[in-house]
């Protein structure tokens, strides 16, 4: 276990469930002391007491799994800071957010041209995926998702169909709330989980 997933789980062991519930949307199951809360669209287990995640969905569990850092970096941070558990609707590109500029150049670009590449002739099999991880079509583009990696932080990515002119290219865009939700380097990590999630 990484140093800041540590940190992260000592924290939110020190909250209280009522407060975390309020600003997160997640419900807490005293018996298992834990809090249960969507993920990507199904129901993910955060018990701070054993400093585990688990779920009954075999799609959150692949996802667990494959993208563990991501993940549980992302849902810890999500219950100890979020603020609102909703999204206001209006979407930006991360880039708009203040200090965020660096984390989507260099080792931190986004992989938004393996989306592009796995589905620039075919959005079918992107809508698919996308619903797989409980994604819903949105407008934008030649084919747009909206997924809910977390309650509180929507994100929007973008695909357009490469043709004979121009290649295929993807987008990704936030939720503005993001910004006052969490930490932008969890902004960043959510962002990441939701691009890899569709590469799987």
């Amino acid at each position: 276990m990484k140093e800041g997933e540590k940190h992260a789980w000592e924290t939110l062991s020190r909250l209280t469930p009522p407060d975390v519930c309020a600003r997160s949307g997640a419900v807490f199951d005293r018996d298992a002391g834990a809090y249960c809360l969507s993920f990507f669209g199904h129901e993910v287990a955060v018990c701070p007491g054993r400093q585990e995640m688990s779920s009954e969905s075999e799609t959150a569990t692949f996802l667990l799994g494959r993208l563990g850092y991501f993940a549980g970096v992302s849902l810890l941070n999500y219950l100890i800071h979020a603020v609102k558990p909703e999204g206001t609707g209006r979407v930006i590109h991360p880039a708009e957010i203040r200090g965020m500029q660096t984390y989507f150049t260099g080792s931190h670009r986004l992989p938004l041209d393996g989306v592009a590449g796995r589905y620039g002739s075919d959005k079918d099999a992107f809508l698919s995926q996308a619903q797989r991880f409980g994604g819903e079509p949105t407008s934008g583009g030649d084919a747009a998702v909206r997924l809910l990696p977390l309650t509180g932080l929507p994100v929007v990515l973008i695909l357009w169909l490469g043709d004979d002119e121009f290649p295929a290219r993807a987008d990704l865009l936030v939720d503005e709330v993001c910004q006052s939700q969490v930490p932008i380097d969890i902004v960043w990590s959510v962002a990441m989980l939701s691009v890899l999630a569709m590469q799987m």
